[in-house]
């Protein structure tokens, strides 16, 4: 008996060891993922230290899926970040707001004829990695949307996604379409219909006078 309870103890702290040692594991590795809650503890700035303490929202998607054409609102709120004199943040192939300060509550109207991500530059964050899940996006209703970004590569980063935030808003789905184009140059003149009559006369004019003749 005693014999058959040490096995079993053995096996109970043997399962034990190898749980800690998994969920110490999955800890390590944890990594932000899309439609997942932002977590994580900032280390540039004091609190509030994640965009879920600075707009109370927790059920942010990260990764942005492009929005659709149409007549956008980008809304700068605000941004904790030590790079904030070097990161450019744009939309499509416009550059929307320029390294420097912004002032809270800054906005710009943007066109958008075609599909369009949010996109940004900083010194540890490369432009081909930074329309993904370098961002954070929380529905607030139909036609607007909470962003923020996190500015430093994920896996080298606190993903906090507070170093930028705002709003964008949709004004119009459907954008003004461009006005047409003339070139002068190219316009081929067509004759109206009168003109067109006389010189139908004149040459049956021609013809019979050409008849009179031969006779």
């Amino acid at each position: 008996m005693q014999g058959s309870t040490r096995v079993r103890t053995g096996g109970r702290r043997s399962v034990w060891w190898y749980t800690i040692v998994a969920a110490a594991l999955i800890a390590g590795s944890a990594r932000p993922s899309m439609a997942s809650t932002i977590m994580g503890l900032s280390w540039d700035g004091s609190p509030p230290g994640t965009l879920e303490d600075i707009s109370g929202r927790s059920d942010f998607s990260l990764g942005v899926s492009p929005f659709a054409a149409g007549v956008y609102q980008l809304t700068w709120l605000g941004g904790v970040t030590a790079w904030r004199d070097e990161t450019t943040i744009g939309a499509g192939d416009q550059t929307v707001f320029n390294p420097g300060p912004i002032a809270a509550g800054t906005t710009q109207t943007l066109t958008m004829t075609s599909s369009w991500s949010l996109w940004a530059t900083t010194p540890d964050l490369s432009f081909a990695d930074s329309t993904g899940p370098q961002w954070a996006v929380a529905p607030v209703d139909s036609n607007t949307w909470l962003w923020g970004l996190e500015d430093i590569a994920l896996g080298h980063s606190d993903a906090d996604y507070q170093d930028a935030f705002g709003t964008v808003t949709r004004l119009d789905p459907v954008p003004p379409p461009p006005p047409p184009v003339v070139d002068d140059n190219n316009l081929v003149p067509v004759p109206e219909p009168a003109t067109v009559g006389l010189m139908a006369v004149g040459l049956l004019a021609l013809v019979a006078g050409k008849s009179k003749v031969s006779k």
